[in-house]
């Protein structure tokens, strides 16, 4: 026996050899969330609802359960022990399955409801082969462990974040530390920032924005680390155990942002560049000489000059001391996505 669901469909085939899909119909139910066998109870398929839990018996609707919080259910996953629920509103919720019992009412009931505390829905779950531990996806870029023996007990020890973390979807930037073994990297769909530890292969910290991210930058120091969105210029403070919003400035079509070697400025390239003294937060002063969006701006290793290119064929040599423009060439009809300078200007 085989069951299928989508968002708008429940259905199963008798076997692999049938051809067509037989199709559920639950009166006063036309969107689902899940639809899983019971371990436990032969005969009986559970689909989920809004905030309602289904119990199908052969097929045909023997019961409904109503969870009790405000929020509708996202995921279902079913275990020998009853079933795990997630909702929208990131909370894991056990229903139990109590042996001995005769109508599906008592047979489940729901049990525990705790917080994973991670703003994204769950995706998918595997068990250990012991059914002691259980491994969600949440929004495939990070992993969460729970320990289903302390769920069933209701104790927030039960959920366990490993801080295993990846970005969902394209890296738009990433940039690396001078003086420490990490990395900081921005994802362009999951508006994620995350630090690495490329020294031990795994996330040390991680933010989340509101915008879609274009470039990111490392301090020197590893203590600092600016963000590009489509609209603003953020910069974070690493600490032990987060990165803390230290400023922003409105800045739009940000496309290449980068720390002097030094770290004592941060420059900030859209349609002008914009000098930044990343310890006080003061705009030093906006530099004009391209007509078009600017897609790169270098340093050079000295810190005392800059070069930019950008989408008007333009390249621009700067000096980074008196911030004047030092040299320009421009090539028409070119749109330069990178340059790099030396300590000799070239």
């Amino acid at each position: 026996l085989i069951i299928l669901y989508n968002k708008k469909c429940l259905g199963y085939l008798r076997s692999m050899t049938d051809d067509a899909v037989i199709n559920i119909t639950i009166p006063n139910y036309s969107i689902f969330s899940g639809f899983v066998f019971s371990y436990n109870e032969e005969n009986i398929t559970v689909a989920t609802s809004g905030r309602d839990v289904l119990f199908l018996s052969d097929f045909q609707l023997a019961y409904t359960m109503t969870i009790s919080e405000d929020s509708p259910i996202v995921f279902i996953t079913s275990f020998p022990h009853g079933f795990v629920l997630a909702t929208e509103s990131n909370k894991l919720i056990l229903i139990q399955h109590i042996p001995g019992q005769k109508n599906l009412s008592r047979i489940f009931q729901q049990g525990s409801v705790l917080s994973y505390q991670i703003s994204h829905p769950i995706v998918w779950s595997a068990f250990s082969p012991s059914w002691h531990q259980m491994i969600l996806n949440v929004d495939y870029r990070q992993l969460i462990i729970v320990n289903i023996r302390e769920l069933e007990s209701s104790t927030e020890s039960s959920i366990i974040n490993p801080n295993i973390l990846s970005h969902k979807g394209p890296v738009s930037s990433i940039s690396s530390c001078a003086y420490k073994p990490m990395l900081v990297s921005c994802g362009l769909e999951d508006k994620t920032v995350i630090i690495w530890d490329y020294s031990k292969q795994s996330p040390l910290l991680h933010s989340e924005f509101p915008e879609n991210l274009i470039d990111v930058s490392f301090h020197p120091s590893g203590d600092l680390v600016a963000v590009a969105s489509t609209d603003k210029l953020y910069l974070l403070s690493a600490t032990v155990d987060t990165l803390v919003q230290s400023a922003q400035w409105p800045l739009f079509n940000c496309l290449s942002i980068e720390f002097s070697n030094g770290g004592q400025f941060l420059v900030a390239a859209s349609h002008i560049i914009t000098f930044i003294n990343p310890y006080t937060q003061e705009i030093i002063a906006t530099l004009r000489g391209h007509a078009g969006l600017i897609h790169s701006i270098s340093w050079s290793p000295d810190d005392k000059r800059l070069v930019s290119c950008g989408s008007d064929g333009a390249i621009v040599e700067w000096n980074a001391v008196t911030q004047e423009e030092a040299w320009s060439t421009n090539v028409p009809k070119s749109d330069f996505g990178s340059a790099v300078i030396n300590d000799r200007g070239t």
